[in-house]
């Protein structure tokens, strides 16, 4: 079956705020311990998708979906013949990738921000073992 691929584009009218998943009661404390997480999970983005087309097809937003909502869009178990990728970031049109954590960044350069790479160095004995190699930066790299 020859199923279309659709792409979804999350463009804000106000500011986002995602939270995490601990329970939260507005007015029970203050808001300083509340947390946000950016970018959102894949769930609650595959979630807010699916109630808006629930809500498309007839769903008023509460109660069980009825069963042909449920083959368009499965159910609270499974997501039915649905298949997502992503979240993408997408700043004008170029998608933004996490950069790698081996990846260093010298913003202290008189000549401009350089980066290297770290990779794994000799071994040595440490409390983290016997034969640890700890990450090191390239010959190349190193400043006397």
């Amino acid at each position: 079956m020859n199923t279309p691929e659709v792409l979804l584009r999350f463009d804000p009218l106000d500011s986002l705020f995602f939270r995490d998943g601990l329970p939260y009661t507005q007015g029970e404390s203050e808001q300083v311990g509340v947390t946000s997480q950016f970018p959102p999970t894949p769930a609650t983005l595959v979630g807010a998708v699916r109630a808006a087309v629930a809500r498309s097809r007839g769903w008023a937003g509460h109660g069980a979906w009825i069963d042909d909502i449920k083959q368009v869009l499965g159910d609270g178990e499974s997501l039915g013949p649905l298949r997502f990728r992503g979240p993408l970031l997408i700043r004008g049109d170029d998608l933004l990738f996490p950069a790698p954590n081996h990846l260093l960044l010298d913003e202290t350069d008189q000549t401009g921000a350089r980066t290297a790479l770290l990779h794994p160095g000799p071994e040595q004995h440490c409390d983290l073992g016997q034969a640890v190699r700890l990450p090191v930066l390239p010959p190349e790299q190193k400043r006397g």
